[in-house]
């Protein structure tokens, strides 16, 4: 499950625990008749749901480099 708190789509922004709070139907119903657009609805729900994953927000994975040591 995504822990994405705020999810930036364009110019519109929501709120992803309210997202993962609700069905895709609510959703859709609710703002996409507010946004105009139910389809960027519809993505914003299923990213905050974790059904989908946008190219732009990568989970950076730290691995520490391979390193030789030099004798002096």
């Amino acid at each position: 499950m995504s822990k994405i708190k705020r999810i930036v789509l364009g110019e519109d922004d929501f709120n992803g625990e309210w997202l993962r709070s609700v069905t895709e139907n609510h959703a859709v119903y609710g703002l996409g008749k507010a946004l105009k657009n139910p389809n960027r609805v519809r993505k914003a729900w299923k990213i905050a749901n974790g059904l989908s994953k946008p190219n732009y927000i990568d989970e950076v994975v730290v691995t520490k480099k391979a390193t030789s040591k030099k004798k002096k």
